[in-house]
Formats: C-alpha cells, structure tokens, sequence
C-alpha cells in the first residue's frame, strides 16, 4: 500500500506533467521557463527542483517513461512460431500500441505537434527501430535470411506505425485503435496499391 508521501510525489508529479504538456502545446519548450510550468502546476520552485535539475531533465525522464510503455507492448517474436506470424496477435499489438497513444494523447500530440519538440519524432521512430532490432535478435533473424535490407525493413514499419499516429491524432483519433491496427495492419501486409484494390502486374 502507498504511504501518503508516495502518493504526494506522485501527484505532484502529474501535475508537473500536465503543466509541461500543455504548456509545450501552447508556447512550445524552447520559450517555456521554470517560473511557466511552477504558476501552471500551482507549485513552488523548490519542489520542482526537488524531483527534477530542470526543463530538460524533466522531458527526458517523461519521454523515456511514456515511449517505454509503448515499445514494452511491441513484443513480436513472443507470437512468432516458425518465422510464422498469427495476422490477428499482430494486429493485437498494433491495437495496444494505438491504445498507449491515446493514453497518452495529450503528450503525443504536444510533441508532435506544431509546437512540440523537433527531434522528437525522430526520437519515437529511434526507440521503435531499437525495439524491432531486439526482436529480430530474439528471432534470430540475420541480415543473409532477408530478401530486403533489415535497415531498410526496420525503417519501413517504423514509418508505417509513426506516419499513421501523427495522422491518427492531427484527426483527433477518429477511428478507434482496434479500427486503426486493423487498417494498418492490411496496409502493412497487401501493401498500400494492392490495399486500394490495384492488381499488379509487369509489362513484358
């Protein structure tokens, strides 16, 4: 059971991170300062600094948190038999991974966003290569079993999952995350001109 302390830092910390967020959104991080995000979360200064050394330390710990719960649901070789893959666990993990970015919405779309931070896309799709990377070890999967470069396919399905999330939330998350996975996943494995119903076929 949590002691009262406990449950003070956690909520003082949510309260840091509901400041942060939406206070990139509005002015973006370069301009947010210590003061911002103290008024915004109705604390004083040293109480922040007794949780973080400053604004950058507080991103960093928060996107390492949120982007770890996302890549720990993308588990692929724990549903891999015989380099065989069951299409209904893949679109499972897909869905999870859509249902952890609505989780975190607001932090996704703060970042994302116009405003947000400029390499964190490229941070995002890093950390979801650097799990895929590890799947393929588990897998056992070397580059000489592969038709096409594995960089090549790494950078491929991260561009897939990354592309659709910024587009799933610029459109406010219309369609849900089991819908989402679904879409993707066709899209995914009949690739994008088969998906649209184009028969293909070459000349000569």
């Amino acid at each position: 059971m949590l002691k009262k302390a406990d449950l003070r830092i956690i909520r003082t910390k949510k309260f840091i991170y509901d400041a942060f967020i939406k206070l990139i959104a509005e002015k973006g991080y370069d301009a947010i300062t210590i003061q911002d995000i103290t008024d915004e979360a109705l604390i004083n200064r040293a109480t922040f600094y007794s949780h973080y050394r400053d604004k950058q330390d507080l991103l960093t710990k928060l996107s390492k948190n949120v982007l770890g719960e996302l890549t720990s649901k993308m588990v692929l070789y724990a549903h891999v038999q015989g380099h065989q893959i069951d299409l209904s666990e893949f679109e499972g993990i897909l869905q999870s991974i859509f249902e952890c970015i609505l989780k975190h919405a607001d932090f996704y779309k703060s970042m994302l966003g116009p405003h947000g931070i400029h390499d964190f896309n490229l941070k995002m799709q890093q950390t979801i290569m650097d799990n895929l990377e590890q799947n393929f070890i588990e897998l056992k999967i070397e580059d000489h079993d592969l038709d096409i470069p594995k960089d090549m396919v790494f950078h491929f399905i991260t561009s897939c999952v990354v592309g659709m999330a910024i587009w799933w939330l610029q459109n406010d998350m219309k369609y849900s995350p089991k819908y989402t996975a679904k879409q993707l996943v066709k899209l995914m494995t009949k690739g994008p001109l088969c998906a649209v119903g184009f028969t293909l076929f070459n000349e000569g």
